[in-house]
């Protein structure tokens, strides 16, 4: 069983494909305006037991016309509801694991969770998907690759063009020694290393700049690895040379997991599929359980556009690329000067694709990759730096930092720990009104001053705490006791939608629900923010505790 992402324009469709009755589609369309997720090959059962659940709380399932009967065994479900819907199902389903609904609520669940995309180190470099997007420029040393084959054979103007491509700012060297475009013959081991290793030497002599290896032999891979290369970037996902498994065991390397329909002789022999999206998430699910069940855990996928699919297949794949999200790894995308750009512009030839590439890229970014593989590096590069530009706002998790204090001028010390909050790399968005109220836990001491402010800020949660840390330690404060006076005390109450639980930090703020000196002034600015473990907005946890006083 697998779970994919629905975009909310595509619902009719697949209200149709489902199979649901076609006087509901009207009545889902409009529910359809929040999360909506598609289920495959469901139990009957778990189908009518899921839908009753999600109608309770004002949610929805689309399941085929004759799920009710139960006159078929298994059904495809369209699940549709608001992220409060969901979390609230996900409790009742923690009581029913029957018909296949536990492994129902663990997808649901893996989906949801806001979690953040895995952190690389290649060779000194930090690749944080979560901050920023990366450019892989193409070096093929060969003499028949679709777009410049040929050009680099010679070693001298590899080279070149290698220097040329790290001063535009490509971030990875990706160097290929035989050719994978549509047709193309195998070539012999041998001939593939005498064409990369020298050049991957030459690279090393003057930059450390992560290389990947574009090949699905082991031997070339381990070769390659053991010159200096960094990556493997497998066309076949690690399949067509079993021992791939274990050279990227050996190294601990990263590796890029493409999607290919055949091999690159007979792949656009009329490729077809008849559920293309289904087909990629079902064959990087099986990819990835198997790499990470061989200690491979450093996966970046590549749903392969131009590799065994068709003109229209290309298009969905760059439509739909932010169904990949739910494997929460980073996503290459190769689109450069591909054939699908060329018939789209008339049969432009490869030479005059770079403004269709840079379009077709734009839309990858928005639509979730991380990883553009070009032939192009600078035009790409300055696309980057105006797309991060624009689109960072977006990205912004709403993070709230709860402020406390009874000793001395507790305004004062409440507007300098503002102040010092705002010189630690954090941005000050609100600031509540200051709320006097009595002590918590020991109330043989004054009332405490209290007030929260949301900020935004780049800094990770354990970042984030030692700032705050720093700023309550150079104000002046000594812990002494549990629940004492003290001259201020820093929480971080909200950071998004994340769940941390460390030794020394747990967000949400474990304790938040029973504070109303929390509650108060975070509803002022935030009320109606849900708690996302507790699934309730600060206006219901603070009329919650009202009554319970």
């Amino acid at each position: 069983m697998i779970i994919r992402k629905i975009r909310s324009e595509d619902i009719l469709s697949e209200l149709i494909e489902v199979g649901a009755d076609t006087k509901s589609f009207e009545y889902f369309i409009r529910k359809g305006e929040t999360f909506v997720y598609k289920l495959y090959d469901v139990d009957s059962r778990a189908a009518n037991i899921l839908k009753q659940e999600f109608l309770s709380l004002g949610g929805d399932v689309a399941l085929h016309r004759d799920v009710a009967g139960f006159k078929i065994k298994k059904t495809d479900c369209l699940v549709i509801g608001t992220l409060k819907i969901f979390k609230g199902v996900l409790d009742k389903l923690e009581k029913e694991p029957y018909f296949g609904l536990g492994k129902i609520k663990d997808l649901l669940k893996e989906v949801l969770e806001k979690k953040k995309l895995p952190v690389l180190n290649i060779r000194g470099h930090e690749f944080d998907f979560n901050k920023r997007h990366f450019i892989m420029g193409v070096l093929n040393v060969t003499p028949d690759s679709f777009s410049d084959g040929g050009k680099f054979l010679n070693p001298q103007s590899a080279l070149e063009h290698a220097k040329k491509m790290i001063e535009e700012g490509a971030d990875i060297i990706d160097i290929g020694g035989e050719s994978t475009r549509p047709g193309a013959e195998a070539v012999t081991e041998s001939e593939e290393l005498s064409r990369v290793i020298p050049l991957i030497k030459g690279i090393r002599k003057f930059s450390d700049i992560p290389i990947s290896i574009d090949t699905y032999k082991s031997k070339v891979a381990w070769e390659s690895l053991n010159s200096g290369a960094d990556i493997l970037n497998d066309i076949s996902g690690l399949r067509f040379d079993r021992k791939m498994i274990e050279v990227a065991h050996e190294y601990n390397a990263p590796v890029i997991v493409m999607h290919i329909k055949g091999t690159p002789k007979d792949m656009q022999k009329n490729p077809s599929y008849r559920d293309l999206m289904r087909e990629l998430l079902e064959y990087f699910e099986e990819r990835i359980s198997t790499l990470r069940s061989s200690g491979i855990d450093k996966i970046i996928i590549d749903p392969g556009v131009g590799f065994g699919k068709g003109y229209e297949d290309n298009l969905t794949i760059v439509r739909n690329l932010g169904e990949f999200s739910v494997f929460n790894l980073p996503i290459l995308v190769g689109l450069s000067r591909k054939s699908f750009i060329g018939k789209t512009l008339d049969n432009r030839d490869v030479s005059e694709r770079l403004f269709g590439t840079i379009s077709a890229n734009v839309l990858a970014l928005v639509n979730g990759a991380h990883i553009l593989r070009v032939h192009d590096v600078k035009p790409h590069k300055d696309l980057l730096k105006i797309f991060e530009a624009v689109s960072e706002p977006w990205k912004k998790e709403r993070i709230f930092i709860a402020i406390g204090t009874n000793l001395g001028n507790k305004e004062e010390n409440i507007q300098k720990a503002i102040k010092l909050i705002s010189e630690g790399g954090v941005k000050i968005v609100k600031t509540s009104s200051l709320y006097e109220t009595e002590p918590y836990g020991n109330i043989d001491q004054p009332d405490f001053l209290n007030a929260v402010i949301e900020v935004e800020t780049d800094l990770s949660p354990e970042e984030l705490l030692k700032v705050l840390l720093s700023i309550e330690g150079s104000v002046g404060r000594v812990r002494r006791e549990k629940w004492g006076p003290r001259i201020i005390d820093l929480d971080i109450i909200f950071y998004g939608d994340r769940i941390v639980k460390e030794e020394n930090l747990t967000i949400p703020h474990p304790d938040m629900q029973n504070r109303d000196f929390v509650l108060k002034p975070l509803s002022e600015i935030a009320g109606e923010y849900i708690h996302p473990v507790l699934n309730k907005t600060v206006n219901d946890l603070l009329k919650f505790l009202k009554k319970e006083k």
